[in-house]
């Protein structure tokens, strides 16, 4: 039976080294009878989209179907050879409850003799080159003290006893090395191929044993931010496409400025840190090594804590980074890249033979008339969206026949729009978001009608906002008009709502104040500023207040008395509407949370099926027990929610209702703030709460399929 090794990292072990040695002796590995797989392999050999179909992860149907096909096709000729796959996401703490998936997968393609190979290191100087890598990479990340968090069950990310149970569990046997002295100046080709079970490629060329991803220094990793700041702005990461040109243009020009590198603990946070791992290091160094943690791996001394950001620099090193930053953005090669995406993202109303059109675009048949209008509806979240996109998907015919189309590439069952939207902005795979864009453009030049109807609040979500030109140029690429459709509420209610919901879905969130805080800081809730950043795409903007009456009413009557929408009133007529998304009451909400702290003890991350059917439990379970809604407002907290948005609000009901925000929205009486946790309860209550809490787990433990994280009971 063919034996299947995974090297599964960790990150910042020279795991790319690794991978691109491979890659380059594949045909010597596969003479030794080693299959290290070109299916799913970047071009350096990381095989993280391999792992993911092999493991039922979050990864398009289609695309898995085609890789397990390939990658059978590809292992026939050898059967019997050892396969080696190598991606460090493997050892992610997110992708722990694949693992049963996983070995499922292996076995079915005739593999029994499972190993999972593991280099690992000392926390501190991990999570320092973690972090360093990140912002390497021009990736937006929170501040260090933030990195890496440990939940209220303890920390899991870098715990290698948990690693090391996770993966006993799911039946592979783990093999550990250290990330010593010797294996950083042997290289981990020598180290890796040590093992047992990768002894045979030992002969293999192993001369070339630099790091593939050295961690930057400090002050080379201010200029890193500073570009990322220059180009993607204050809390946006850069696009990998440009990140590809932009970072080696970063080390290159930052290359005088290497020297320490980068440190983010105090003496005291790091011995807060190290503590946290001290009795799981000791079981696995016992187990793996058969000798103290600290003769494996011991401390190195602690360097000086680095300047975070440029406000840290002293005169003369603000200067040699600020110049460093001038060199990488007039870069001839980053100048042209950046060149390129500005005119890509720009448009010339007298000449449409200037119009870019982006690359996922594709030429389409001739329309008679003018290109159909699209109507994208983007929200706001917590205004009736998903009540109208299910109405949207139950009348689709009917929609047609009036001369509206709701497209089916991107869309899913219940009428929602967000893969589209996240295909056409880019942020799929290159294969998906041309397959998206194609199919998309095909329906809309084949449609006959006068309009396009999208709906997604994602559009207005943190992950797209700063892809909108990009979703506004691939709309209009082939000349499509389009109207943005936007629910507006009052800024209090909504920051209610939109937390209750995420809590209620069992997501980890900030204390409620620094929550609003985030959410007034990015702009987000402020109506004219929404309004303005589509403007400034050249796209229409139509808002909707959902008021009470519009709540009363259901939303999808409302938005069909828009002037867009108007032909669609008969059909929506009769529609009998549900609120889809209610917001859960403060005491589910503790239920939820003591629900998602039960969840993170196990280990266990969510998919949406997953999420879904254990909120059905939890409204069972509560369902007959008196609840209210939630609050999270204290009286200064709402004074200065109303003082950032009073004048904005009253400008942009002016302009759009003809009438002041406060008789849109009149100002009702909040309840009591809501209790934070079980610790606020009156005893009684607590208990109750408690024994719902325990009847949801043991319910969930036997309905909910934690195994295929994929596939959920309903």
């Amino acid at each position: 039976m063919p034996r299947f090794i995974l090297h599964i990292g960790t990150h910042k072990t020279g795991t790319s080294a690794f991978q691109q040695w491979a890659t380059r002796n594949r045909a010597a590995l596969l003479d030794a009878g080693f299959l290290y797989p070109e299916t799913g392999a970047t071009a350096d050999g990381n095989h993280h989209a391999l792992s993911l179909a092999l493991a039922g992860g979050e990864i398009d149907d289609d695309r898995r179907g085609q890789l397990l096909r390939q990658f059978d096709q590809e292992r026939r000729p050898v059967p019997d050879h050892t396969v080696l796959i190598s991606a460090e996401t493997m050892s992610t703490v997110r992708f722990f409850p694949l693992l049963p998936t996983l070995r499922a997968s292996i076995e079915e393609r005739g593999g029994s003799d499972l190993i999972a190979i593991v280099a690992v290191r000392d926390q501190l100087s991990w999570r320092n080159s973690c972090y360093a890598q990140m912002r390497e990479t021009l990736t937006a990340v929170p501040p260090f003290d933030r990195f890496f968090m440990p939940g209220p069950h303890g920390v899991h990310s870098g715990n290698w006893d948990f690693l090391d149970d996770r993966y006993t569990r799911a039946g592979f046997a783990l093999q550990a090395i250290p990330c010593d002295a010797a294996f950083r100046r042997d290289g981990v080709v020598h180290a890796l191929t040590r093992l047992p079970c990768l002894s045979a490629l030992a002969n293999i060329d192993t001369a070339d044993r630099l790091e593939a991803n050295p961690s930057l220094s400090a002050l080379q990793l201010i200029v890193a931010d500073e570009v990322r700041l220059a180009v993607a702005g204050p809390n946006a990461s850069v696009d990998w496409p440009l990140r590809n040109v932009l970072v080696p243009i970063v080390i290159r020009h930052s290359a005088a400025l290497a020297g320490q590198g980068f440190n983010g603990h105090t003496p005291q946070s790091a011995a807060a840190y190290s503590a946290m791992f001290e009795e799981s290091n000791a079981r696995f160094a016992e187990r793996h090594f058969g000798r103290p943690w600290h003769d494996v791996l011991p401390p190195a001394p602690l360097k000086p804590r680095s300047p975070f950001s440029i406000d840290d620099l002293r005169p003369g090193q603000r200067r040699a980074v600020l110049a460093a930053v001038d060199r990488v953005l007039n870069d001839p090669k980053a100048v042209r890249r950046m060149a390129r995406l500005a005119a890509a993202s720009t448009s010339d109303d007298t000449a449409s033979e200037n119009v870019a059109v982006p690359a996922n675009a594709t030429a389409t048949p001739a329309r008679q008339g003018p290109p159909a209008r699209i109507l994208l509806h983007a929200g706001f979240a917590k205004t009736g969206t998903t009540a109208f996109q299910e109405s949207l998907a139950t009348h689709r015919a009917a929609l047609l026949e009036a001369g509206y189309l709701l497209p089916t590439s991107g869309v899913n069952a219940t009428g929602n729009a967000s893969t589209l939207l996240t295909g056409l902005a880019g942020r799929l795979t290159p294969a998906q978001n041309d397959t998206i864009a194609r199919r998309f453009h095909a329906e809309v030049a084949a449609h006959r009608g006068d309009h396009v109807i999208i709906s997604s609040e994602s559009v207005t979500a943190p992950l797209l906002t700063p892809r909108r030109r990009e979703i506004a140029e691939a709309l209009t690429a082939n000349g499509n008009p389009v109207t943005v459709l936007l629910a507006v509420r009052d800024q209090v209610a909504l920051l209610n709502s939109a937390y209750a919901q995420m809590r209620a879905q069992f997501h980890a969130r900030d204390p409620f104040e620094d929550y609003v805080a985030k959410i007034v800081a990015n702009g987000r809730l402020d109506w004219p500023q929404q309004q303005a950043s589509f403007e400034e795409l050249r796209l229409g903007f139509t808002p909707l207040a959902y008021t009470r009456a519009v709540q009363d009413e259901g939303i999808v009557r409302a938005l069909a008395r828009l002037p867009e929408l108007a032909p669609l009133a008969p059909i929506f007529a009769d529609t009998a509407e549900h609120r889809a998304n209610r917001s859960a009451g403060w005491k589910q909400l503790l239920v939820a949370e003591a629900l998602r702290a039960w969840l993170e003890s196990e280990g266990r991350t969510m998919v949406p099926a997953q999420r879904h059917a254990l909120r059905k439990i939890v409204d069972r379970h509560m369902a007959d027990i008196p609840d209210a809604p939630f609050n999270g407002f204290h009286p200064t907290l709402l004074a200065y929610v109303r003082e950032q948005y009073a004048e904005s609000n009253d400008a942009f009901a002016a302009r759009h209702f003809d009438t002041q925000w406060a008789i849109l929205f009149p100002r009702t009486p909040l309840p009591p703030r809501s209790p934070a946790s079980f610790d606020d309860l009156a005893a009684d209550v607590a208990a109750q709460l408690r024994g719902v809490v325990a009847a949801c787990r043991d319910e969930a433990e036997v309905s909910i399929d934690w195994t295929t994280p994929d596939r959920a009971a309903a």
